[in-house]
């Protein structure tokens, strides 16, 4: 069918629903070809949303409503796990209440709330900055990455349909399955990808191996895991189309983007104000130096996203004021490789989704170990409840191999790592694992 169908279906369904997508767009649009306006906004969303939470949200009724963001304490996922109903403002009607969670990466995931208004801002972005990377409204375009089968169908069947939108999962990576997945993106009727890096660069590998060219791709846009450059110019040669990569989270949406023939990423500042401050203190960094990344989400008014802790870890590029404008890379979680039995490398997710969401969320913390060749330790520390063991060893020797020698520990505490997180894959072998595909 014609991408021109897929729009007008598109701004069809998107008019249904009050228009709010493309009167989100249109300010997207705006503030970007207009940078000296952004600022103003920016400065006025803020304080709206600050005055807001005060008036609103329990948590913060302690302050004052003029109180400005620098004395607003910082946040994480545990504070709010803990402290559930009080960051969830009151009076939401359930009509204009929207539920997501996180993956569950470095923590049992969280249920965030959203409003209409959020969720439409998150889907203009989106658009256009997918738009920097080739991509046009109704294209068709697939989703790649390790998802777990009980949750490719969770995103609306109308909302795919309309958007034109495949969600693919590569779980499995063996050469037989790479070539499968590189013929269907070669059919044509695929024309843009959003994908995690490791999986591009499997794919790619693969394609370059057979000189296989999908040229119907017109561009690739990378999020969920950091993308090295000599990764970035191998996808692009694979498929021969431009690459962008992106830093965002449920909780907010897209944070930075990269632009075209540039490597930084530029702060997304008419949706989020960006921080990021050192590891043992609540300092602000120098540009070149690396800390926490601290998000404030201007349109988190459900939930409020005020000075919350990613998790992640930054290096900033240039400041402007108190906020970051661009960050020189984003590094992620610490995560260490691991290679599974027949000495493959295995792609974080989908060690991390041997972890159903219904055993996830009854440990505090967990920790992948690999101890060596084929031997691999789980640490758990668990809340009021046992996990299920059987299923979990059964859920890791599919990623890692029927013979891998599997151990489930359970734990007081994982320690830190310096950076003050913990990490949630440590290889303790002396295996020879090479170059990073994550």
């Amino acid at each position: 069918m014609d991408s021109s169908i897929w729009r007008l279906g598109y701004r069809i369904y998107d008019k249904i629903f009050g228009g709010r997508v493309f009167r989100q767009l249109d300010e997207v649009i705006h503030l970007y070809h207009s940078p000296d306006k952004l600022d103003g906004v920016m400065e006025a969303r803020l304080k709206r949303l600050l005055r807001h939470a005060t008036e609103n949200v329990k948590f913060y009724s302690y302050l004052k409503p003029n109180t400005e963001l620098a004395d607003f304490p910082i946040i994480n996922k545990s504070l709010i796990q803990e402290s559930y109903g009080d960051f969830v403002m009151s009076g939401l009607s359930s009509a204009d209440k929207i539920e997501a969670y996180t993956s569950g990466t470095h923590a049992r995931p969280l249920v965030i709330i959203s409003n209409r208004e959020k969720i439409a801002r998150k889907r203009a972005e989106a658009i256009f900055f997918n738009g920097m990377a080739g991509y046009e409204l109704g294209m068709r375009f697939v989703y790649l990455r390790a998802t777990p089968l009980n949750k490719i169908g969770a995103r609306p069947e109308i909302r795919k349909l309309v958007q034109n939108e495949v969600i693919a999962d590569v779980t499995d990576y063996s050469e037989h399955e790479l070539m499968r997945v590189n013929q269907r993106l070669c059919r044509g009727d695929i024309k843009f990808i959003v994908a995690w890096p490791s999986v591009l660069k499997l794919l790619a590998e693969d394609a370059l191996s057979r000189g296989v060219c999908c040229s119907a791709i017109k561009g690739i846009i990378t999020t969920g895991e950091a993308l090295l450059k000599p990764d970035k110019e191998l996808i692009r040669c694979a498929f021969n189309c431009p690459v962008l990569n992106r830093y965002g989270c449920t909780e907010v949406g897209i944070v930075a983007f990269e632009e075209p023939g540039s490597d930084v990423l530029l702060v997304n500042r008419a949706t989020v104000l960006v921080e990021v401050l050192r590891f043992d203190t609540n300092e602000p960094v120098k540009p070149g130096e690396a800390g926490r990344i601290i998000i404030t989400g201007l349109y988190s008014e459900a939930m409020p996203f005020i000075r919350y802790d990613t998790g992640d870890v930054g290096v900033v590029n240039e400041m402007v004021g108190p906020y970051v404008k661009s960050l020189s890379s984003v590094d992620g979680r610490y995560m260490e490789k691991f290679i599974d039995t027949q000495g493959r490398y295995v792609i974080p997710m989908m060690l991390i989704n041997c972890l159903p969401d219904s055993e996830r969320t009854k440990l505090r913390q967990y920790q992948f170990v690999q101890e060596g060749a084929g031997m691999y330790a789980l640490n758990a520390v668990p809340r009021d409840e046992r996990i299920a063991k059987q299923l979990i060893v059964a859920n890791m020797k599919n990623v890692l191999g029927e013979d891998a020698q599997i151990r489930i520990n359970y734990v007081s505490q994982i320690p830190n790592l310096p950076s003050g997180k913990y990490g949630i894959m440590i290889n303790t072998s002396n295996l020879n694992l090479g170059s990073s595909i994550d």
